[in-house]
Formats: structure tokens, sequence, C-alpha cells
């Protein structure tokens, strides 16, 4: 975890890889990753941020389930979790921070 938050936020999208699930583009101080229990396919856009979970291990002690985003904070404490839509993680930093991610001019860009 230390090694993902170290330049800012890390939203970890806990879901199936074999599923190629389309991550949003890292932005200054928040990087995306898909985390599953299943391998990443090779020619698969998100598996050079795809990490492995063998048998959910860590699904388990974060306390999530299948098609959930957790945001982890810098200091790596989990600043929020919701289930998986387009832009659940843009939504927990705009909660979390009281301001939306770097990038995005707006909350009035981020749907409600």
């Amino acid at each position: 975890m230390h090694d993902l938050t170290a330049q800012g936020f890390a939203a970890l999208h806990f879901t199936d890889a074999r599923r190629r699930p389309t991550l949003p583009p890292d932005r200054p101080g928040l990087s995306h990753y898909v985390v599953s229990r299943w391998d990443a396919p090779f020619n698969s856009s998100s598996r050079h941020r795809a990490l492995l979970d063998p048998g959910g291990t860590f699904a388990r002690r974060v306390g999530c389930g299948s098609d959930t985003v957790v945001l982890v904070r810098p200091d790596e404490h989990v600043a929020g979790m919701a289930p998986v839509s387009r832009d659940t993680a843009e939504l927990l930093y705009a909660q979390a921070v009281g301001r939306p991610p770097p990038g995005t001019q707006s909350f009035d860009q981020l749907p409600t």
C-alpha cells in the first residue's frame, strides 16, 4: 500500500480483471488500480495497473465485495468505499478532500 499511495490517493477497483475493466485515467494525486483474484489478460488495457489478489484475501481484509471501489489516502487509511460506477473514485475523492480531483474543473462535472 505504501508504494501505491506514495504519490497521492489510490483508487482500488475490486473487480474481475478477466472482464477487462476500463479504469479512469490517472490524475496528479489520484491513481487507479484494478484488484482481482484473477490475473488480467496480457492484452488488456488495464494490465499495467492490475494487482493480483490470490483467493480474494486482500478484499476480505479491506471488507469489500466484488465491484467495489476503495479510495485509500496517502497515509494508507481508507477514505471511502462505494459500488463501482463511472465516476465513483472521483466522487469519493471529492467527498474526502472537499474539492474535485486535480484536472477536474468543478463539482458540476461530477455526477451526483
